[in-house]
């Protein structure tokens, strides 16, 4: 959440109220409800061959200087024949396609 103000926001609390709220939260969570799988809402739209692109999903910017909207924590992992190194990818959404941003070797990511 980035800052302290941030998070009373989204927890609507005042910042001085933050640390209750979160310790009574913890205290108290919330119990899952289960969904049949062919009943949850993640199946209420299904995307198939050509009608697929993912500029349709509501991504949004995750910091104000990446060039596009991306699923935050989405990574594909390599592994390079020669080293055995493994390589992490992010991904970003741009235009119809999806564009991959940089290699970086696993350890910068863990």
């Amino acid at each position: 959440m980035a800052t302290r103000k941030r998070l009373a926001l989204a927890l609507e609390v005042g910042e001085g109220e933050l640390l209750a709220e979160v310790r009574r939260r913890l205290a108290h969570p919330i119990s899952p409800i289960e969904v049949k799988s062919g009943e949850a809402p993640v199946h209420a739209v299904v995307w198939k061959g050509e009608d697929v692109d993912l500029t349709r999903l509501p991504l949004h910017l995750q910091r104000e200087r990446h060039g596009a909207p991306y699923i935050s924590s989405s990574l594909d992992f390599s592994t390079e024949r020669e080293t055995g190194r493994t390589n992490a990818l992010p991904a970003q959404i741009v235009a119809p396609i999806l564009v991959r941003d940089i290699f970086c070797a696993s350890h910068e990511f863990f």
